[in-house]
């Protein structure tokens, strides 16, 4: 993801041409970001369903969407389509946080038991 994000603009000069590189560039570098960040989330995700807490993964998600919502009302109409992207971000980071409070709490699920 290191590369795309950093050479976004030459990637996409070469792949497709100029100007649609000079416009979409910096929504390429902000996606890797999403990206990154829904890998993190699906760490926790799959630490939560391997152990058997599917109300956790369904809490989470209701966490998550509930963050998208209110952030897909307010992010796009200050940043337009960067918008949308950074309430993906938001939604992912609110269901890391929420996985992370209930790990600081639930730590024998990394031990293996329930």
């Amino acid at each position: 993801y290191l590369p795309l994000a950093i050479f976004s603009h030459s990637i996409l000069s070469w792949w497709i041409g100029g100007s649609f590189a000079a416009h979409t560039y910096l929504l390429v570098r902000v996606m890797t970001v999403t990206s990154v960040s829904y890998l993190v989330y699906d760490i926790f995700y799959n630490i939560y369903q391997s152990s058997g807490k599917f109300k956790v993964n369904a809490y989470a998600s209701l966490v998550g969407a509930m963050t998208l919502a209110i952030l897909l009302f307010i992010l796009p109409r200050h940043f337009g389509l960067l918008g949308v992207v950074y309430s993906m971000i938001g939604m992912h980071w609110a269901m890391i946080g929420f996985y992370g409070l209930f790990l600081v709490k639930n730590r024998s699920i990394l031990l293996g038991s329930r």
